[in-house]
Protein backbone atom coordinates (compact mmCIF):
# COMPACT_ATOMS: atom_id res chain seq x y z
CA UNK A 1 0.00 0.00 0.00
CA UNK A 2 1.19 3.66 -0.62
CA UNK A 3 1.37 5.22 2.76
CA UNK A 4 2.15 8.88 2.81
CA UNK A 5 4.14 10.76 5.99
CA UNK A 6 2.20 14.09 6.95
CA UNK A 7 4.13 17.46 7.92
CA UNK A 8 1.57 16.69 11.27
CA UNK A 9 3.15 13.48 12.09
CA UNK A 10 7.01 14.83 11.83
CA UNK A 11 7.06 17.69 13.26
CA UNK A 12 5.47 16.13 16.61
CA UNK A 13 7.82 13.59 16.08
CA UNK A 14 10.18 16.90 15.78
CA UNK A 15 8.90 17.57 19.40
CA UNK A 16 9.99 13.97 20.55
CA UNK A 17 6.60 12.96 20.38
CA UNK A 18 6.64 8.95 21.41
CA UNK A 19 3.42 7.78 19.47
CA UNK A 20 5.01 9.77 16.17
CA UNK A 21 8.56 8.34 16.83
CA UNK A 22 7.32 5.06 17.04
CA UNK A 23 5.53 5.11 14.21
CA UNK A 24 8.01 6.28 11.79
CA UNK A 25 10.10 3.62 13.00
CA UNK A 26 7.72 1.12 12.07
CA UNK A 27 6.88 2.66 8.72
CA UNK A 28 10.65 2.43 8.09
CA UNK A 29 10.13 -1.22 8.97
CA UNK A 30 8.01 -1.25 6.25
CA UNK A 31 10.15 -0.16 3.65
CA UNK A 32 13.30 -2.57 5.02
CA UNK A 33 11.12 -5.54 4.53
CA UNK A 34 9.93 -4.83 1.95
CA UNK A 35 5.73 -4.87 2.60
CA UNK A 36 4.15 -0.82 1.48
CA UNK A 37 4.98 2.11 -0.27
CA UNK A 38 6.64 4.31 2.17
CA UNK A 39 6.90 8.08 0.89
CA UNK A 40 7.21 12.23 1.88
CA UNK A 41 7.93 15.13 0.13
CA UNK A 42 11.32 15.89 0.20
CA UNK A 43 11.65 18.31 2.95
CA UNK A 44 9.86 16.03 4.94
CA UNK A 45 12.51 13.87 4.22
CA UNK A 46 15.17 15.51 5.13
CA UNK A 47 13.21 16.53 8.52
CA UNK A 48 13.52 13.17 9.01
CA UNK A 49 17.21 12.36 8.28
CA UNK A 50 17.57 15.16 11.02
CA UNK A 51 15.64 13.93 13.65
CA UNK A 52 18.51 13.07 16.57
CA UNK A 53 15.83 10.89 18.39
CA UNK A 54 15.94 8.23 14.99
CA UNK A 55 18.84 5.86 15.04
CA UNK A 56 21.24 5.17 12.52
CA UNK A 57 19.34 2.18 11.40
CA UNK A 58 15.96 3.51 10.65
CA UNK A 59 17.27 7.10 9.03
CA UNK A 60 18.87 4.38 6.26
CA UNK A 61 15.81 3.41 5.58
CA UNK A 62 14.64 7.23 4.69
CA UNK A 63 17.88 7.44 3.34
CA UNK A 64 16.92 4.65 0.37
CA UNK A 65 13.63 6.43 0.18
CA UNK A 66 15.23 10.00 -0.38
CA UNK A 67 17.71 8.30 -3.00
CA UNK A 68 15.17 6.95 -5.33
CA UNK A 69 12.40 9.91 -4.29
CA UNK A 70 11.70 9.96 -8.32
CA UNK A 71 11.64 6.28 -9.21
CA UNK A 72 8.66 6.06 -6.29
CA UNK A 73 6.92 9.67 -7.44
CA UNK A 74 6.43 7.90 -10.79
CA UNK A 75 4.67 5.07 -9.11
CA UNK A 76 2.44 6.64 -6.51
CA UNK A 77 1.36 9.52 -8.63
CA UNK A 78 -0.63 6.66 -10.56
CA UNK A 79 -2.24 5.33 -7.54
CA UNK A 80 -5.93 6.16 -6.48
CA UNK A 81 -5.85 5.09 -3.17
CA UNK A 82 -3.18 5.89 -0.22
CA UNK A 83 -2.69 5.34 3.43
CA UNK A 84 -2.15 8.97 5.19
CA UNK A 85 -0.64 8.68 8.42
CA UNK A 86 -1.02 11.61 11.05
CA UNK A 87 -1.39 12.74 14.36
CA UNK A 88 -4.91 14.13 14.64
CA UNK A 89 -8.64 12.63 14.17
CA UNK A 90 -10.13 9.19 14.32
CA UNK A 91 -8.93 6.22 12.27
CA UNK A 92 -10.78 5.72 9.35
CA UNK A 93 -11.29 4.29 5.75
CA UNK A 94 -12.78 6.50 2.70
CA UNK A 95 -13.32 6.49 -1.00
CA UNK A 96 -9.42 7.08 -1.27
CA UNK A 97 -8.10 7.28 1.53
CA UNK A 98 -7.00 5.78 4.57
CA UNK A 99 -6.55 8.37 7.80
CA UNK A 100 -4.46 6.84 10.39
CA UNK A 101 -3.78 8.82 13.68
CA UNK A 102 -0.43 7.33 15.31
CA UNK A 103 -2.08 7.93 18.67
CA UNK A 104 -4.61 5.65 18.15
CA UNK A 105 -3.05 2.80 16.04
CA UNK A 106 -0.47 1.71 18.22
CA UNK A 107 -1.70 -2.30 17.32
CA UNK A 108 -1.25 -1.50 13.80
CA UNK A 109 1.91 -3.35 12.02
CA UNK A 110 2.43 -1.12 9.33
CA UNK A 111 5.77 -3.44 8.93
CA UNK A 112 3.89 -6.67 7.92
CA UNK A 113 2.04 -7.38 4.55
CA UNK A 114 -1.91 -6.81 3.73
CA UNK A 115 -3.81 -9.81 4.48
CA UNK A 116 -5.98 -10.85 1.26
CA UNK A 117 -9.24 -12.29 2.63
CA UNK A 118 -10.64 -15.01 0.07
CA UNK A 119 -13.27 -17.70 0.01
CA UNK A 120 -10.39 -20.19 -1.11
CA UNK A 121 -6.28 -20.15 -0.22
CA UNK A 122 -5.50 -20.98 -4.24
CA UNK A 123 -7.60 -17.47 -5.17
CA UNK A 124 -4.97 -15.28 -3.89
CA UNK A 125 -2.78 -17.04 -6.38
CA UNK A 126 -5.21 -16.43 -9.18
CA UNK A 127 -5.43 -12.79 -8.23
CA UNK A 128 -1.82 -12.81 -9.23
CA UNK A 129 -2.16 -13.08 -13.12
CA UNK A 130 -4.80 -9.84 -12.94
CA UNK A 131 -2.40 -7.79 -10.53
CA UNK A 132 0.02 -8.23 -13.30
CA UNK A 133 -2.14 -7.79 -15.98
CA UNK A 134 -3.15 -4.30 -14.36
CA UNK A 135 0.30 -3.46 -13.31
CA UNK A 136 1.34 -3.91 -16.84
CA UNK A 137 -1.46 -1.47 -18.01
CA UNK A 138 -0.61 1.14 -15.62
CA UNK A 139 2.98 0.84 -16.64
CA UNK A 140 4.81 0.48 -13.56
CA UNK A 141 7.63 -2.18 -12.29
CA UNK A 142 6.17 -2.16 -8.99
CA UNK A 143 5.72 -5.24 -7.01
CA UNK A 144 2.80 -6.52 -4.40
CA UNK A 145 2.77 -9.07 -1.89
CA UNK A 146 0.57 -10.33 0.73
CA UNK A 147 -0.72 -12.91 2.93
CA UNK A 148 -3.20 -14.96 2.21
CA UNK A 149 -6.20 -15.52 4.45
CA UNK A 150 -9.13 -17.84 4.52
CA UNK A 151 -12.84 -17.32 5.37
CA UNK A 152 -15.43 -19.97 3.29
CA UNK A 153 -18.74 -18.91 3.15
CA UNK A 154 -20.19 -17.52 5.81
CA UNK A 155 -16.45 -17.54 8.15
CA UNK A 156 -15.34 -14.80 5.48
CA UNK A 157 -17.22 -12.44 7.73
CA UNK A 158 -16.52 -13.34 11.08
CA UNK A 159 -12.52 -13.63 10.30
CA UNK A 160 -13.38 -9.68 8.84
CA UNK A 161 -14.42 -8.71 12.09
CA UNK A 162 -11.86 -10.19 13.85
CA UNK A 163 -9.28 -8.43 11.35
CA UNK A 164 -11.27 -5.03 12.39
CA UNK A 165 -11.39 -5.69 16.00
CA UNK A 166 -7.69 -6.46 16.23
CA UNK A 167 -6.82 -3.36 13.91
CA UNK A 168 -3.26 -4.94 13.51
CA UNK A 169 -3.40 -5.32 10.17
CA UNK A 170 -4.56 -4.06 6.57
CA UNK A 171 -7.05 -6.61 5.34
CA UNK A 172 -8.40 -6.80 2.23
CA UNK A 173 -11.31 -9.29 1.20
CA UNK A 174 -11.99 -9.86 -2.30
CA UNK A 175 -16.02 -11.83 -2.76
CA UNK A 176 -17.95 -13.39 -5.05
CA UNK A 177 -21.20 -11.92 -6.26
CA UNK A 178 -22.87 -15.55 -6.34
CA UNK A 179 -25.46 -13.46 -8.89
CA UNK A 180 -27.18 -15.99 -11.59
CA UNK A 181 -28.19 -13.34 -13.31
CA UNK A 182 -27.48 -9.54 -14.24
CA UNK A 183 -30.43 -8.03 -11.74
CA UNK A 184 -30.16 -10.66 -9.45
CA UNK A 185 -29.26 -9.84 -5.98
CA UNK A 186 -25.65 -10.56 -4.77
CA UNK A 187 -24.96 -13.44 -2.28
CA UNK A 188 -25.64 -14.02 1.42
CA UNK A 189 -21.79 -14.42 1.91
CA UNK A 190 -21.71 -10.24 0.55
CA UNK A 191 -24.49 -9.54 3.27
CA UNK A 192 -22.92 -10.38 5.91
CA UNK A 193 -19.44 -9.04 5.38
CA UNK A 194 -21.26 -6.09 4.25
CA UNK A 195 -22.84 -5.76 7.54
CA UNK A 196 -20.05 -6.09 9.47
CA UNK A 197 -18.12 -3.41 7.70
CA UNK A 198 -21.51 -0.91 7.68
CA UNK A 199 -21.77 -1.50 11.75
CA UNK A 200 -18.27 -0.10 12.24
CA UNK A 201 -19.29 3.23 9.87
CA UNK A 202 -18.24 6.79 12.01
CA UNK A 203 -20.48 9.05 10.09
CA UNK A 204 -23.68 9.80 10.57
CA UNK A 205 -24.94 8.76 7.37
CA UNK A 206 -24.01 6.07 4.68
CA UNK A 207 -22.45 7.26 1.82
CA UNK A 208 -19.58 6.27 -1.03
CA UNK A 209 -17.31 8.62 0.93
CA UNK A 210 -18.29 7.23 4.71
CA UNK A 211 -15.81 6.66 7.35
CA UNK A 212 -15.32 3.17 7.67
CA UNK A 213 -13.26 0.88 9.75
CA UNK A 214 -9.60 2.11 8.45
CA UNK A 215 -7.48 -1.40 8.08
CA UNK A 216 -10.23 -3.51 6.45
CA UNK A 217 -11.66 -3.13 3.21
CA UNK A 218 -13.91 -5.46 0.26
CA UNK A 219 -14.72 -5.87 -3.52
CA UNK A 220 -17.26 -7.70 -4.77
CA UNK A 221 -17.43 -8.25 -8.65
CA UNK A 222 -21.20 -7.46 -10.16
CA UNK A 223 -20.57 -8.61 -13.71
CA UNK A 224 -19.61 -12.21 -12.83
CA UNK A 225 -20.80 -14.85 -10.63
CA UNK A 226 -17.39 -16.01 -9.20
CA UNK A 227 -14.19 -16.21 -9.20
CA UNK A 228 -14.21 -19.30 -12.14
CA UNK A 229 -15.95 -17.26 -14.41
CA UNK A 230 -12.89 -14.98 -14.19
CA UNK A 231 -11.15 -18.08 -16.23
CA UNK A 232 -9.89 -16.74 -19.73
CA UNK A 233 -12.02 -19.19 -22.33
CA UNK A 234 -9.05 -19.23 -24.15
CA UNK A 235 -6.99 -20.86 -21.63
CA UNK A 236 -9.89 -23.63 -20.89
CA UNK A 237 -9.61 -24.57 -24.87
CA UNK A 238 -6.29 -25.12 -23.94
CA UNK A 239 -6.53 -27.49 -21.03
CA UNK A 240 -6.90 -31.37 -22.43
CA UNK A 241 -8.82 -32.61 -20.16
CA UNK A 242 -11.45 -29.55 -20.65
CA UNK A 243 -11.55 -28.47 -24.10
CA UNK A 244 -13.99 -31.38 -25.47
CA UNK A 245 -16.35 -30.95 -22.65
CA UNK A 246 -20.53 -30.11 -23.65
CA UNK A 247 -19.81 -26.94 -21.70
CA UNK A 248 -16.89 -25.47 -23.88
CA UNK A 249 -18.72 -26.84 -27.48
CA UNK A 250 -20.81 -24.10 -26.37
CA UNK A 251 -21.08 -20.50 -27.38
CA UNK A 252 -23.34 -18.38 -24.71
CA UNK A 253 -22.03 -15.72 -22.55
CA UNK A 254 -20.95 -17.07 -19.52
CA UNK A 255 -20.67 -14.17 -17.10
CA UNK A 256 -23.61 -16.17 -14.53
CA UNK A 257 -22.89 -20.02 -15.41
CA UNK A 258 -22.02 -21.81 -12.62
CA UNK A 259 -18.53 -23.00 -14.13
CA UNK A 260 -18.37 -25.54 -11.64
CA UNK A 261 -21.77 -27.21 -10.80
CA UNK A 262 -23.34 -26.10 -14.26
CA UNK A 263 -27.15 -25.54 -14.26
CA UNK A 264 -28.98 -27.78 -12.21
CA UNK A 265 -32.49 -28.26 -12.31
CA UNK A 266 -33.38 -27.88 -8.68
CA UNK A 267 -31.96 -24.30 -9.16
CA UNK A 268 -34.45 -23.01 -11.78
CA UNK A 269 -38.12 -21.43 -11.15
CA UNK A 270 -40.35 -19.29 -12.79
CA UNK A 271 -39.46 -15.68 -13.16
CA UNK A 272 -36.65 -13.15 -14.04
CA UNK A 273 -33.81 -16.27 -13.85
CA UNK A 274 -36.21 -18.13 -16.27
CA UNK A 275 -36.57 -15.46 -17.95
CA UNK A 276 -32.66 -14.72 -18.23
CA UNK A 277 -32.00 -18.37 -19.07
CA UNK A 278 -34.84 -18.48 -21.80
CA UNK A 279 -33.21 -15.87 -23.32
CA UNK A 280 -29.14 -16.93 -22.74
CA UNK A 281 -29.81 -20.57 -24.17
CA UNK A 282 -32.39 -19.41 -27.50
CA UNK A 283 -30.10 -21.04 -29.48
CA UNK A 284 -30.93 -24.33 -27.97
CA UNK A 285 -34.40 -25.00 -28.46
CA UNK A 286 -34.34 -28.46 -26.46
CA UNK A 287 -32.35 -26.50 -23.54
CA UNK A 288 -35.02 -23.76 -23.34
CA UNK A 289 -37.25 -26.03 -22.80
CA UNK A 290 -35.77 -28.26 -20.02
CA UNK A 291 -35.82 -24.95 -17.89
CA UNK A 292 -39.56 -24.21 -18.34
CA UNK A 293 -40.06 -27.44 -17.49
CA UNK A 294 -38.15 -27.54 -14.29
CA UNK A 295 -39.45 -23.82 -13.36
CA UNK A 296 -43.16 -25.44 -14.01
CA UNK A 297 -42.07 -28.27 -12.28
CA UNK A 298 -40.85 -26.43 -9.48
CA UNK A 299 -44.00 -24.04 -9.08
CA UNK A 300 -46.17 -27.48 -8.58
CA UNK A 301 -44.25 -28.95 -5.99
CA UNK A 302 -43.51 -25.91 -3.92
CA UNK A 303 -45.49 -27.51 -0.89
CA UNK A 304 -43.26 -30.29 -1.39
CA UNK A 305 -39.45 -29.39 -2.43
CA UNK A 306 -37.81 -32.42 -1.11
CA UNK A 307 -40.26 -34.22 -3.85
CA UNK A 308 -38.69 -32.04 -6.74
CA UNK A 309 -34.96 -31.72 -4.94
CA UNK A 310 -35.21 -36.28 -4.87
CA UNK A 311 -37.03 -36.38 -8.38
CA UNK A 312 -35.06 -33.26 -10.48
CA UNK A 313 -31.88 -32.39 -7.91
CA UNK A 314 -29.13 -33.99 -9.40
CA UNK A 315 -30.16 -33.31 -13.20
CA UNK A 316 -28.02 -30.54 -15.04
CA UNK A 317 -29.69 -28.71 -17.79
CA UNK A 318 -26.24 -27.73 -18.88
CA UNK A 319 -23.27 -29.21 -17.82
CA UNK A 320 -20.36 -27.35 -15.46
CA UNK A 321 -16.67 -28.15 -15.28
CA UNK A 322 -16.09 -29.72 -11.72
CA UNK A 323 -15.62 -28.17 -8.56
CA UNK A 324 -11.45 -28.73 -9.32
CA UNK A 325 -11.82 -26.54 -12.36
CA UNK A 326 -9.71 -23.07 -10.57
CA UNK A 327 -6.88 -26.24 -9.25
CA UNK A 328 -6.78 -27.50 -12.31
CA UNK A 329 -6.11 -23.98 -13.96
CA UNK A 330 -3.27 -23.15 -11.45
CA UNK A 331 -1.68 -26.66 -11.89
CA UNK A 332 -2.02 -27.01 -15.23
CA UNK A 333 -2.08 -23.83 -17.48
CA UNK A 334 0.07 -21.70 -15.90
CA UNK A 335 1.51 -20.99 -19.31
CA UNK A 336 -1.55 -20.48 -20.92
CA UNK A 337 -2.19 -18.03 -17.90
CA UNK A 338 0.86 -15.88 -18.40
CA UNK A 339 0.29 -15.38 -22.35
CA UNK A 340 -3.75 -14.32 -21.61
CA UNK A 341 -4.34 -11.86 -24.43
CA UNK A 342 -6.40 -9.49 -22.69
CA UNK A 343 -8.65 -8.13 -25.45
CA UNK A 344 -9.94 -11.80 -25.87
CA UNK A 345 -11.70 -11.70 -22.91
CA UNK A 346 -15.66 -10.54 -22.65
CA UNK A 347 -16.37 -7.65 -21.33
CA UNK A 348 -17.39 -8.46 -18.40
CA UNK A 349 -14.27 -10.39 -17.49
CA UNK A 350 -12.29 -7.47 -18.49
CA UNK A 351 -13.80 -5.01 -16.10
CA UNK A 352 -13.33 -7.48 -13.17
CA UNK A 353 -10.03 -8.24 -13.71
CA UNK A 354 -9.13 -4.86 -13.93
CA UNK A 355 -11.36 -3.75 -10.79
CA UNK A 356 -9.98 -6.67 -8.75
CA UNK A 357 -6.11 -6.29 -10.32
CA UNK A 358 -6.55 -2.79 -9.23
CA UNK A 359 -7.88 -3.22 -5.69
CA UNK A 360 -5.15 -5.79 -4.74
CA UNK A 361 -2.49 -3.85 -6.25
CA UNK A 362 -3.45 -0.56 -4.19
CA UNK A 363 -3.60 -2.67 -0.57
CA UNK A 364 -0.44 -5.10 -1.40
CA UNK A 365 1.97 -3.42 -3.48
CA UNK A 366 5.68 -2.49 -2.89
CA UNK A 367 9.16 -1.74 -4.09
CA UNK A 368 12.03 -3.11 -3.91
CA UNK A 369 14.40 -0.87 -2.40
CA UNK A 370 17.00 -3.35 -0.80
CA UNK A 371 16.77 -5.19 1.81
CA UNK A 372 19.62 -3.52 4.45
Amino acid sequence: MYIEISRELVTYAEHDNRDALEMLQRLALAVKYQKHIVFAGIRLLDRILNLESLDDLTKSQYRKIRNRYATIGNVVRKLDFRAVVLMSGENCRTKRRILINSAKAEKLEVYEECHLLTENLQDGEFFDYLVKEYTKKLGTSSSFCYMPQMGGGSTIAKVYKMEIEKGQHFCLSILDSDKRYPKCGKGDTYSLLKKVDKDKYLGDKDGSDGQYAFNCSYYVMDELRELENLIPHEVLKTMSDIKDTPLMQMSFDMSYHDMKDGLLARKVNIGDYQTYLDGLFSFDQSIVENIDFCAAYRQQCCSCKEDFDKDCGKWKIVEGLGSNIMKMVLETAKDAMKQTDFSKLSASQQKEWENIGKKVFEWCCFLDLGIS
